[in-house]
């Protein structure tokens, strides 16, 4: 079993920010 992946993203996520993201087993998201 792997290591999950965390992102943590404050406010706007954009083009490779979003292709980050969206790579990770989890997503925290809060707005600024």
């Amino acid at each position: 079993m792997s290591t999950p992946v965390i992102a943590q993203v404050h406010g706007w996520c954009l083009a490779g920010g979003t292709e980050l993201a969206n790579a990770c087993d989890l997503i925290y998201v809060s707005e600024d």
